[in-house]
Parts: C-alpha cells; sequence; structure tokens
C-alpha cells in the first residue's frame, strides 16, 4: 500500500529557543495556555509541533529506536530507555510481493499491442494489394 500508519498517541513536539528538540509532551492544557499567552508559536501542524519563545533548561531523556524490516511490514518505534514508554510507533506496509505480478501483466499487454500492430499492418497490406490467384 506504501503507507504510513500510526499507533501512538496524540503528543506534542517540543522545540525550545534555541532549536533543540525536547522532549514530547501530553500536557495539552499547559501547550494550549502557552500558545494564548504568546510563550510558544505552532511550528508544524502534522505533527503537531510547538516551538517555546523563553528560555528553558533542556531537559531530554534516553530514547531507543527500534526498526524491524521485513519484507512487507516495516516497523519503526522510538521508546523511553527507563519506561519503556513508546514515544513514537508506525508501521510500512510496502508493495513487494504485488509489483512483480504487476509487471508481469504489464509485459502482457506490451506484448500483445506489438502483436496487434503487426497484424493489423499485415491486413491493410492485403486490403490495398488485389492480387488475383490463378
Amino acid at each position: 500500500m506504501g503507507w504510513i500508519t500510526s499507533f501512538m498517541d496524540y503528543q506534542v513536539y517540543v522545540i525550545s529557543k534555541n532549536n533543540e528538540p525536547l522532549m514530547p509532551t501530553k500536557r495539552f492544557g499547559n501547550v494550549r495556555r502557552m500558545l494564548k499567552e504568546k510563550r510558544a508559536k505552532v511550528v508544524q501542524t502534522k505533527p503537531f509541533t510547538i516551538k517555546l519563545l523563553f528560555e528553558t533548561t533542556n531537559y531530554t531523556e534516553d530514547l531507543v529506536l527500534g526498526i524491524d524490516t521485513g519484507r512487507t511490514n516495516i516497523s519503526i518505534t522510538v521508546s523511553n530507555e527507563s519506561t519503556g514508554e513508546a514515544i513514537y510507533s508506525s508501521e510500512l506496509k510496502t508493495r513487494n510481493k504485488e509489483v512483480p505480478k504487476l509487471m508481469e501483466e504489464r509485459k502482457g499487454f506490451r506484448a500483445q499491442r506489438r502483436r496487434n500492430g503487426r497484424l493489423a499492418k499485415v491486413s491493410t497490406i492485403r486490403q490495398h494489394t488485389k492480387m488475383l490467384k490463378i
């Protein structure tokens, strides 16, 4: 399918005043108040990311990235090292199995077009050539 599906809870990603990434938050009320008081601004809507407009301590935690590469499904998960909580998780479904079938079908269509083109040339030659058989 080629679509990325996400299984994570809604989170707000945070960037510091110095453009350094901070830990994402689930405190939506706090984020809403900061936006209303002009202490933060929206940088991006998908995923929802805000940039703080005031100085803060750069609080970050150690995260672990896990990638599971399969033939048709590729999963990516980022989790907190200390608590094991999933910060981000997504899955990508590839078309590895159906693409060769589609290519084979395309090959058949091309061959059929070439065959039909040659038959059409032969039939037009027969129509325009009036030869008598004795």
